[in-house]
């Protein structure tokens, strides 16, 4: 009998032991939740504090230490697993009459229960873990060289806005439409001298003119990405396999002047990355393919009358009171409200008398033009007209024939116009590298003078600009395609 017994009572008390356990982890358990959402809120006001510190701290040349973002890497993976623990934690609590009534159900329990307690530990240290003393530290190389550029008027809110959306995680392909003139070159070297003075994520800004040559793509990310000249020089047929892997070390931005509809996928084919970590800005003159292309759009409207003023006045050199005729309103209107517009009149009308402003402004009230010319052209055309010989003006067209905003180095439109016979030369194309100065002869100094004063003329009216590397120039697009269209008209009068 008592042989019978003692099994029956190690039962019973096996019975009684798993009662008690069960009531102590429900007891254990219904305390451990509300700990561990204590915590959280603790670790998330901790989280907030470092980001905080950080963005205090941040500067062009420092950047999140790296302890920092591996600790906000591992505190955000800490909130997921979380999230799902306590809605197991959760559900053992709602059921827990089921799981007493049903002993076999029971070992769920404990395993819940040590995943809460584990992670309740985690989460205190994870919050030891974030006293740290520095939040930044120095950036090891710059992640990109400021453009000069003049002072700029009514881009400031836009750009700023531009530049904190580039921060989504969400949005890797940003774009910026307008019209012709309006000021996307500007507004886009103002967002890329943004990433030389405030604090960013990125490890390399990447400024592409055109992608209509993959050599020149490839040596500006060769250059930009570090690559090793042996392993560029091996890797003639794998380029954009190395492009790839070497800008995948790093995070970066493409800042594209003027897409193309079928660019973004040239990009990819070329060896860059979209993505997180590789996002791409660009300008369009199109809005529809802005929009297409683009995850978000920004639209640059026409400018404000109050800023097309303050930006006239400073080219003009002079205030408007000089010809009361001219209203404000009209100059805004004749322009298009266009900042290039205003920039080349202005420059036009700068040191003029009262009588020059009232002719020039005659004569573009006078044009009329339809709806499939550029934007730009009345500003243009007054300027083209002004210009002082057939000569310059054959110099100004002469650009129609590079590829659109390209940096063409001085000499080399020196060398092509004297061939032109439009600095002296014979017009024949032939040239000589002598510099004695004989008849007949390539005189490289005289050459070189006829063409500075031709260009310095062109500049100073704003048809041409200095370009991005040193001793070459460039031309707006919106101004080349107005060049373009005259040099067609004067084809067909030839």
């Amino acid at each position: 009998m008592t042989e019978a017994a003692g099994p029956v009572w190690r039962a019973i008390q096996t019975v009684c032991g798993i009662a008690c356990n069960y009531a102590t982890y429900v007891h254990d358990l219904k305390d451990n939740v509300p700990a561990l959402r204590a915590e959280m809120y603790m670790l998330r006001e901790k989280e907030a504090y470092v980001k905080q510190l950080v963005r205090s701290k941040e500067a062009p040349h420092l950047v999140q230490a790296q302890a920092v973002k591996e600790w906000l890497h591992r505190v955000h993976q800490l909130y997921t697993s979380i999230d799902e623990v306590m809605a197991e934690a959760q559900e053992e609590i709602d059921h827990r009459l089921y799981r007493c009534c049903f002993p076999k159900y029971c070992c769920s329990f404990t395993r819940v229960g040590k995943k809460v307690n584990k992670k309740l530990e985690e989460v205190k240290q994870a919050i030891r873990e974030g006293d740290f003393k520095e939040v930044v530290e120095r950036r090891a190389f710059i992640p990109a060289v400021e453009i000069p550029q003049p002072k700029t008027f009514g881009l400031d809110e836009l750009s700023d806005d531009i530049f904190s959306c580039i921060r989504d995680p969400d949005i890797f392909c940003y774009g910026i439409c307008g019209l012709p003139g309006r000021g996307k070159t500007t507004i886009l070297t103002k967002i890329h001298n943004m990433f030389c003075h405030q604090f960013h994520d990125f490890d390399k800004v990447i400024w592409v003119d055109r992608l209509d040559d993959k050599l020149i793509f490839h040596e500006i990310m060769r250059r930009k990405l570090e690559i090793p000249d042996e392993e560029w020089r091996r890797s003639t047929r794998y380029r954009e396999s190395l492009i790839l892997h070497y800008a995948r070390m790093k995070r970066c931005i493409l800042l594209v002047d003027d897409l193309e509809l079928n660019d973004l996928g040239t990009i990819v084919q070329w060896g860059f990355p979209c993505g997180h970590d590789f996002k791409i800005l660009f300008t369009s003159s199109l809005e529809r393919r802005c929009r297409v292309v683009a995850q978000k759009t920004f639209s640059l409207e026409l400018m404000p009358r109050k800023d097309a003023r303050l930006l006239f006045v400073l080219h003009a050199r002079q205030d408007l009171k000089v010809s009361p005729s001219i209203r404000l309103h009209s100059i805004n209107n004749a322009c298009g409200r266009l900042p290039l517009a205003i920039v080349t009149l202005g420059r036009l009308l700068a040191g003029q008398p009262p009588q020059e402003w009232e002719r020039i402004y005659k004569v573009l009230k006078e044009i009329s033009l339809p709806d499939e010319f550029p934007p730009m052209f009345p500003a243009v055309q007054v300027t083209y007209n002004a210009l002082p010989n057939e000569i310059a003006r054959a110099c100004f067209r002469y650009f129609s024939m590079f590829p659109e905003a390209s940096n063409i180095h001085k000499q080399e439109i020196f060398d092509l116009w004297y061939a032109e016979g439009f600095l002296g030369g014979d017009g024949n194309g032939d040239t000589y590298s002598s510099i004695d100065g004989s008849p007949g002869e390539y005189d490289i100094v005289e050459t070189r003078l006829r063409g500075e004063i031709i260009l310095g003329f062109l500049k100073q009216v704003g048809l041409l600009e200095d370009g991005q590397s040193e001793g070459s120039i460039k031309m707006r697009k919106a101004i080349q395609d107005v060049a373009l269209w005259f040099e067609r008209e004067k084809g067909q009068m030839r």
